[in-house]
């Protein structure tokens, strides 16, 4: 499996809130998430010999409901579960000019290894 699909399954399993893969949602509540700055780690011989990334997972939302509340801390616990997963940090924002919150979660995370 890889890693996008393995987080999306993640995600789809610790919430009934919507996971989609719109980058700029037009459904509230909704979750979305992305990857960025992936690199090479654990150099052995000149050689990376895992693959990582940062991840994103975002909640958006216009009224922070008893299940987006549920959802939020749900996903984290998940993202802590998952051993491959660095422990998550978690921020909360309001876009006023459209008055969406959007709750987001950054971890690291190891996308292949050959170790």
């Amino acid at each position: 499996m890889d890693t996008e699909t393995k987080v999306k399954t993640l995600l789809d399993n610790a919430t009934t809130i919507l996971v989609i893969e719109t980058a700029l949602p037009d459904i509230f509540p909704c979750v979305t998430f992305h990857f960025y700055s992936e690199d090479g780690t654990l150099f052995g011989s000149g050689t990376a010999t895992e693959e990582g990334a940062s991840c994103q997972v975002d909640i958006w939302y216009k009224v922070k409901t008893e299940a987006v509340k549920i959802g939020i801390k749900a996903i984290k616990q998940a993202i802590i579960n998952e051993k491959y997963f660095s422990h998550p940090k978690m921020e909360t924002t309001h876009e006023t000019a459209t008055k969406i919150y959007h709750t987001y979660i950054n971890f690291e995370l190891i996308k292949e290894s050959e170790v």
